[in-house]
């Protein structure tokens, strides 16, 4: 097999890849079933394929380029300082508990349009049936990527998904969220919805218009702001978030915290579902 090319990003804490990739923020990743003695997660990201996996302190990326280094500290999350944050969480005792439990998830920074078209699909389902309805649409109307004797496929454009009809959508076995699949592929194409106007919003503000979205409620609008337009302070609350804050944090979470309150969120989401599974 041909050699891949592969860039190296120093970590200063380490990161589980596998728990960051697969724990309900990101649909389009799935480990690789090779003899090497870590873990390989195997994905597609603006229209590449990737391998990604840790080895003596590196985040190994297979399949990218040394232009490609700035992408991924951002899509990491590299550039925030996980161990100032993580010294702060631990000075509060419940949230201390939390971070044994997965102190190697990270907040990914995802392209804008996929996360939203995910999160509308994700509501009221399991990440299984996400992750097919998701390579469904992908198979369909995303452009083929031949990598490793494999097809893999892109995800789907704005211009593509704009223009498929109510019928064209039925595919996916989506049911009552193709409408808001269908509103947003049409205010994706308005300047007032890119990634880089919505950016220059407040919390609040971005809040707000995600939700002129059909199909768009309060914790889709804040899993979008958070791992697609890397809005930390946003607070996604599902049935899982709901219980552990009322068990956990009855009073909220500790003030310093809420500038970083989705980072927190993670480790909240992952410790309460892990002990009671």
């Amino acid at each position: 097999m041909e050699k891949k090319p592969s860039i190296a990003l120093k970590l200063e804490l380490p990161i589980d890849v596998e728990a960051t990739l697969d724990c309900g923020q990101a649909f389009r990743w799935q480990r690789v079933e090779a003899s090497a003695p870590y873990t390989i997660m195997r994905g597609v990201v603006c229209g590449k394929v990737y391998d990604i996996y840790t080895k003596d302190g590196f985040l190994f990326i297979d399949n990218a380029t040394k232009k490609e280094e700035e992408f991924f500290k951002q899509y990491f999350s590299l550039d925030i300082d996980y161990a100032v944050l993580q010294k702060k969480m631990q000075k509060d005792p419940t949230l201390a508990k939390c971070l044994q439990y997965a102190p190697g998830i990270r907040v990914l920074r995802q392209p804008f349009e996929e996360v939203l078209f995910s999160f509308l699909i994700s509501q009221n389902n399991n990440i299984k049936r996400i992750k097919k309805i998701i390579s469904t649409m992908c198979e369909a109307w995303g452009e083929p990527i031949a990598y490793d004797g494999t097809t893999y496929y892109s995800f789907p454009s704005v211009e593509r998904l704009s223009n498929l009809t109510q019928e064209d959508w039925a595919i996916l076995h989506a049911g009552y969220r193709v409408p808001g699949l269908m509103d947003a592929a049409t205010k994706l194409s308005l300047p007032e919805f890119s990634a880089s106007q919505l950016k220059t919003l407040s919390y609040p503000e971005v809040f707000k218009k995600l939700q002129e979205i059909h199909g768009v409620g309060p914790k889709v609008a804040a899993c979008v702001a958070l791992f697609g337009l890397g809005y930390f302070e946003a607070f996604p609350i599902d049935v899982w978030i709901k219980r552990a804050m009322a068990e956990l944090f009855p009073n909220g979470l500790p003030e310093n915290i809420l500038p970083f309150a989705g980072i927190a969120q993670q480790y909240i989401f992952h410790y309460i579902r892990t002990r009671i599974s």
